[in-house]
């Protein structure tokens, strides 16, 4: 009886496996690793993941290490340039993505130039009418 057990546990656990590689799930065969974390950097982990991005804090980090990792892949290639945006000056997206278009880039900075031209003559003129 436990040979009939067992090997319907291995079947299972064999389509289970594949049915999740069929899916996309990367952890079908996965390697575990331990690290120690500051205390620092632990509460900023869980910082992001009380945001709910997250399910759990080994997504967050295999999210951080593939980024990372990606990102060492075209170091040799490419000059990363990172910018901060104010989430308010963003088109607005319907999806979670942070990512944007050149051309939306391009229009934000025109924007934003564009603003700053326009106070700039505007207190031009104010100052000039309250001299006269």
């Amino acid at each position: 009886m436990n040979f009939v057990l067992r090997n319907l546990r291995k079947l299972y656990m064999s389509q289970k496996s594949m049915s999740d590689n069929k899916e996309g799930n990367k952890l079908s065969v996965s390697k575990r690793i331990t690290i120690r974390l500051s205390e620092e950097t632990y509460e900023n982990l869980d910082g992001l993941l009380k945001t709910g991005k997250y399910e759990s804090l080994s997504d967050l980090v295999r999210d951080a290490l593939d980024s990372f990792l990606n990102n060492k892949a075209y170091k040799d290639d490419y000059v990363k340039a990172g910018i901060l945006i104010p989430k308010y000056m963003l088109p607005d997206k319907k999806s979670n993505d942070d990512t944007i278009t050149i051309d939306d880039l391009v229009q934000i900075i025109l924007d934003e130039i564009n603003s700053r031209v326009a106070n700039e003559i505007v207190q031009k003129i104010s100052k000039e009418e309250s001299i006269k």
